[in-house]
């Protein structure tokens, strides 16, 4: 188990207090609270709009995109009845509208929540109605509100431990520590979330009695005060000590006023084992800021791709940074970081999966047995982040004087997506200079339309370089790939037709032939859950 301090929540609430604190109106009318948590694991970027004919007499959208694990600020409104609208953004550009449709009463005083979750693909997706009173957090106390909207999870128990704040040792009389406050513990605004709390192995944070109890989907809370301070937040089954997440330390200061939602992990189609399956999702009243909370011990998913041509078996460095240079440098402590390879063999045109922590890397790519001091190909300081996904590459090729060997390191989508595909083209192939990339839907144009230069390119690519993720409705394509030539035309290398499903995430990554080969290869990850 390993413990680190997490500032986020601490450094994001207080900006919010500066907002808070310039924003609102001097409109004295009554009014009303709205505000929309985009929660639905399978739904695209969504579009709000609040309608009500007799204060206005045209529709007004009050929040125009949200993404998943996005949420808004409170919106002031009118106290009347409301009818609350949630669109979705389907590729092309076009809305799927109503997804959800919800006639609200907004009385004075009062504040909405409309939690957006469940699956569009299950018909589970739907919102969460949550209403409370506008009131002031009491003094010295943080306030927390928590909702389970993982459709993914069983039913739960949620423990808040507070953490005790350890203080310096006391022969480091001279230390000011970090150099903040000189005047020393003045009463509740002294305690230091950020600096003065750690944890260790022995700590528990079940050993109290959770918060909730029982919590199903769609279940939330009510408002929970408690005493400013560090705390860990740890989920466990409905009755059990079987722990389903444990939080970074977690610093609410007073005054803080937070909506955390339980969601499920944009990274659980990576199935490593033992990441959990649910983030938190913390909420801010007065900022369009949210925060998402992973489970300290999450891994990440690293697919390691062999397109350097002429290399022939390779074997594979993946080491924490400091290690890594602490090991080339003579380090004993660290003597296995740099010989003994992540991925001891692994043949050109091969992908394999390995599953890392969280940190900063080097990756070296070298023949099989060459070792990593000399490998052509290098990099450092590749941050990887818990439950994502990342691809390495090595590309180029070593195959004539005039070898070009290069890394490649990219993140994956890991979330799939119910309204649509994500493909993504990689380009790896230095042989072939720049390429023209065409994706059209199944039986428009022809290999031959493309030779002859009858059809324009939707977009050319350079050598390292990647296309994004394109954004394509679930269908029939035909996926293109061809070198220009100097008459105008195009050498088509790569020409593939089939369905694409929504839900789908794929890699199309772009590698050069073999000493064997003399054709250009295309490569195909696909770590997308094919919907429906």
């Amino acid at each position: 188990m390993k413990f680190r301090k997490l500032m986020g929540v601490a450094a994001v609430s207080a900006a919010v207090a500066s907002l808070a604190a310039c924003g609102g109106s001097s409109d004295s009318r009554p009014t009303a609270d709205l505000r929309i948590v985009h929660a639905a694991t399978d739904a695209p970027d969504v579009r709000v709009n609040l309608q009500n004919d007799g204060i206005d007499e045209n529709a007004s959208v009050r929040l125009n995109r949200l993404g998943f694990a996005q949420s808004s600020a409170f919106q002031r409104v009118r106290p009347s009845r409301y009818n609350v609208t949630v669109d979705a953004y389907l590729p092309g550009g076009v809305t799927l509208d109503g997804v959800i449709d919800e006639t609200l009463l907004f009385e004075r005083d009062r504040q909405w929540t409309l939690v957006a979750t469940g699956l569009l693909d299950d018909g589970t997706f739907g919102p969460v109605v949550i209403e409370t009173e506008r009131a002031p957090v009491s003094a010295g106390q943080a306030r927390v509100q928590l909702v389970h909207a993982a459709p993914g999870a069983p039913a739960v128990d949620i423990y808040l431990a507070a953490i005790e704040p350890v203080l310096p040792p006391e022969d480091d009389e001279d230390d000011d520590g970090d150099g903040g406050d000189e005047g020393g513990d003045d009463g509740e605004g002294g305690l230091d979330p950020q600096g003065l709390t750690t944890l260790d192995e022995s700590f528990d944070c079940t050993a109290g009695e959770p918060v909730v109890v029982d919590a199903s989907f769609g279940a939330f809370t009510d408002r929970l005060e408690v005493p400013a301070g560090d705390y860990q937040i740890c989920v466990t089954l409905a009755a059990s000590q079987t722990r389903v997440f444990e939080s970074d330390i977690v610093g609410l200061r007073a005054g803080d006023d937070l909506l955390v939602s339980a969601i499920d992990s944009a990274g659980a189609s990576l199935q490593i084992a033992d990441n959990s399956p649910i983030n938190l999702l913390v909420s801010f009243p007065n900022a369009t800021s949210s925060l998402v909370l992973r489970d300290i011990n999450d891994r990440a998913a690293l697919n390691v791709v062999h397109a350097a041509a002429g290399v022939g078996d390779a074997e594979v460095y993946f080491a924490p940074q400091a290690a890594f240079i602490a090991c080339v440098n003579g380090d004993e402590d660290h003597s296995d970081v740099c010989t003994d390879p992540t991925i001891p063999s692994i043949a050109f045109g091969d992908s394999l999966r390995t599953d890392v922590d969280a940190g900063s890397y080097a990756l070296r790519v070298n023949a099989e047995g060459a070792g990593a001091a000399e490998a052509p190909i290098a990099a450092n300081h590749l941050m990887v982040g818990q439950g994502r996904g990342y691809i390495a590459i090595a590309g180029g090729h070593a195959v004539d004087v005039e070898a070009e060997l290069f890394p490649l390191f990219l993140e994956r989508q890991t979330r799939p997506i119910a309204t649509q595909a994500s493909l993504r083209i990689v380009h790896a192939g230095s042989l072939s200079g720049p390429v023209a990339v065409f994706v059209t839907e199944a039986g428009d144009i022809t290999d031959a339309d493309v030779q002859f230069a009858e059809v324009a390119p939707d977009f050319t690519l350079d050598v390292r370089r990647d296309s994004g993720y394109l954004v394509l409705p679930g269908g029939d394509y035909d996926i293109r790939i061809a070198v220009p030539l100097n008459d105008g035309g195009f050498d088509v290398i790569y020409s593939e037709s089939g369905a694409i499903d929504n839900g789908s995430i794929l890699d199309l990554i772009i590698r050069n032939p073999d000493e064997d080969e003399g054709f250009f290869e295309v490569e195909l990850l696909d770590i997308g859950v094919a919907i429906g």
